[in-house]
């Protein structure tokens, strides 16, 4: 999702070199929000809604944890849609877009009732088999890239294009705050506040720097590569199958691709049910 939200840039009308330095930037600044949130977790040893109750108060807090599971829902939708794409491209469309969500969305349910622990051992390896993926698009598409096309917009225009994707961008990185410290709870209550304030926003901001700068750069070629553009409008996953060679390679590096989406569902699915558990007692059950 963070490669497609690269391209926004582009569509924006903005120079490959100006939505890079955005992306990067308000992706550290939105990131180093969720990084202090996450400080809450091992401290208190409460989830990040939990400590909301400080601010709320008991039953006020009840409408945070609602809006906050509907956001990581939310989240999740959108890694499904991604992933979905990239397996009807990958099965040469025998596979639907519904269908492929259906099956994200499944695996990700599944991953996400096996438990904090199973999680965490999951997202720690996970991470390597996606930069070599990402290293590969950087190689095979950089030679492509292309700087010298000026900004289609100016002015006023060129100012609300800079903001939107500033806002797109910090609300991606940044929407892990509500959820940061729910993965530092096990941890001991005199951890260093620091360690985990810099791990975490060093943590959230490079890989997602990675697949935006990626996605700019992709995106800054769409206008001299027509095929590029072509595969683009049919779907991000059609787009990557295209400028990644050999064909047999690039649908094998699409399948791995598709696992990114379940990676961010199963922790936007276990935090929504942490909040939703806050509505009610009877929902803590579940």
């Amino acid at each position: 999702s963070c490669f497609a939200t690269g391209f926004l840039g582009w569509e924006f009308g903005l120079t490959m070199k100006q939505s890079m330095l955005i992306s990067i930037f308000t992706s550290m600044l939105a990131a180093s929000m969720s990084g202090f949130c996450a400080t809450f977790g091992a401290v208190t040893g409460l989830r990040q809604i939990s400590v909301s109750r400080y601010s709320f108060g008991w039953w006020p807090n009840k409408l945070v944890a609602l809006l906050n599971g509907i956001q990581q829902l939310g989240w999740a939708a959108v890694a499904c849609i991604t992933g979905g794409l990239a397996l009807t491209a990958v099965s040469d469309g025998h596979v639907s877009l519904i269908l492929g969500i259906v099956i994200l969305a499944v695996v990700a349910l599944l991953i996400s009732c096996v438990g904090l622990k199973a999680i965490l051992v999951y997202e720690r390896w996970a991470w390597m088999v996606f930069l070599v993926i990402f290293l590969i698009i950087y190689g095979e598409t950089g030679q492509y890239a292309n700087n010298s096309a000026p900004a289609t917009v100016t002015g006023s225009s060129l100012a609300g294009a800079v903001l939107s994707l500033m806002a797109i961008v910090y609300g991606s990185s940044a929407s892990w705050c509500t959820m940061a410290s729910d993965y530092y709870v096990h941890y001991p209550a005199k951890t260093s506040r620091l360690k985990v304030f810099l791990m975490t926003t060093f943590g959230i901001s490079i890989p997602t720097s990675i697949g935006l700068v990626a996605g700019c750069m992709v995106a800054s070629a769409l206008n001299t590569k027509p095929e590029w553009s072509a595969a683009y409008d049919k779907g991000i996953g059609y787009l990557i199958q295209e400028m990644l060679h050999p064909r047999g390679f690039a649908k094998f590096l699409l399948t791995l691709l598709v696992l990114s989406g379940i990676n961010v569902n199963v922790i936007s699915i276990y935090s929504s049910a942490i909040s939703f558990q806050q509505l009610a007692r009877p929902l803590a059950r579940i």
